[in-house]
């Protein structure tokens, strides 16, 4: 049964089976923000399974206390200023 299955999730993980859903979507969208320069924060939530960008843009910072575009700002800051020392 779906009810007793996602008890059993959150017992053995500590997280609902959403709230894992979510991280592992937000990771994903990281790491294509971060190595994916070109691709749009929209492109980017629809291929990690977001079908509304303004969920996505929520979903993320409620994740990471920042939105998307200043996730993917504060990496290519700190990528350039790599590159000089």
């Amino acid at each position: 049964h779906p009810v007793y299955l996602g008890q059993m999730f959150k017992r053995e993980t500590g997280n609902t089976f959403v709230q894992y859903i979510n991280q592992v979507r937000i990771g994903k969208a990281k790491v294509m923000m971060a190595s994916m320069k070109n691709l749009s924060l929209d492109t980017i939530a629809r291929m990690v399974g977001y079908e509304n960008q303004r969920t996505f843009y929520k979903v993320f910072r409620k994740f990471n206390d920042e939105t998307p575009g200043q996730f993917r700002d504060r990496k290519m800051q700190s990528d350039s200023n790599s590159l000089f020392f």
